[in-house]
């Protein structure tokens, strides 16, 4: 290599198999000056992970490149999900990721009663799963936490049989209610000595209402307000009714019942009788009924 004042002025040397890079050299007054780098490479090899029964097996790597690799069990039986990164830096495996356990098919128990499911959850998935022995005992959805199923939501527990039911939104009168399976909801309607729908709730056995009232019933009166006189129906409770107005009068009388009570609101506009009148012009005008608003 011949002398050189010029820094920039150098001869490149390839690094040799299986080093990647190169090495950049000048002569100054019979010194040899050299900069650049020989990165090492890196040989294959599995990956595994004391807590985990799953390996990743990667390649022989140059410095600088990178692989992915997906988890396999050790164990047949197993089932794991995710992946490791690979990259190869100066002859040094840096990864990243990891191998988690699946939840392979089994058995839990929620409030004592089995929740069985013959398939594979993976991990971080949820899967919705029917209690045992049937529907009626409820579901569940069942999470994968690293391979232990957990009830993330719902329940298992003893259906509501046929029954009588009775409690203050009854006015305790019994009430028939039918077979209703753990979690699930019904309306049912009141008992026959009052009115209305109550919606009810089984849980474990134990009814419970979420909605709803029942009433006594409204029965049928004649009424008379602004713009209109009627009798009402029989109501039930809970229940409307709309009755138009009379001519001349626009609009609807609003009724409603709330146990054994009758709402009556008026929403009447007065309309004009038929009369006449003399205009201006000494024209003498005959004009019928009219409602509110009517020309």
């Amino acid at each position: 290599i011949l002398h050189s004042d010029d820094q920039t002025v150098n001869q490149s040397f390839a690094c040799p198999d299986p080093y990647i890079g190169y090495i950049y050299a000048r002569c100054y007054m019979g010194q040899l000056r050299t900069n650049g780098y020989c990165y090492k490479a890196c040989n294959s090899g599995t990956w595994t992970r004391a807590s985990s029964s799953a390996t990743v097996k990667y390649p022989a790597l140059g410095h600088g490149e990178n692989y992915t690799g997906a988890c396999v069990p050790i164990y047949a039986a197993l089932s794991y999900s995710g992946s490791v990164y690979f990259e190869c830096n100066d002859g040094s495996v840096i990864s990243t990721g990891g191998c988690y356990a699946d939840c392979t098919a089994g058995v839990i128990k929620d409030n004592g009663m089995a929740v069985e499911y013959n398939f594979t959850i993976e991990v971080g998935k949820t899967a919705d799963v029917i209690c045992s022995p049937s529907y009626w005992y409820g579901n569940v959805t069942l999470l994968c936490d690293r391979g232990l199923p957990e009830v993330y939501s719902g329940s298992c527990g003893q259906p509501c049989r046929a029954t009588t039911f009775s409690s203050e939104a009854t006015r305790d009168y019994d009430m028939t209610t039918p077979d209703i399976p753990h979690g699930w909801t019904a309306w049912v309607t009141c008992p026959e000595e009052v009115s209305g729908k109550l919606l009810l709730k089984c849980r474990s056995n134990r009814l419970q209402v979420l909605n709803g009232t029942c009433g006594e019933r409204c029965y049928s009166r004649s009424l008379d307000v602004y713009g209109a006189t009627f009798i009402s129906p029989t109501m039930d409770h809970k229940e409307t009714y709309q009755q138009d107005c009379m001519s001349p009068f626009l609009g609807k009388v609003d009724v409603s019942c709330e146990y054994g009570e009758l709402t009556v609101t008026s929403s009447c506009t007065q309309g004009c009788w038929a009369g006449n009148m003399t205009i201006d012009s000494g024209a003498l005008i005959v004009y019928p009924n009219m409602v509110s608003g009517e020309e």
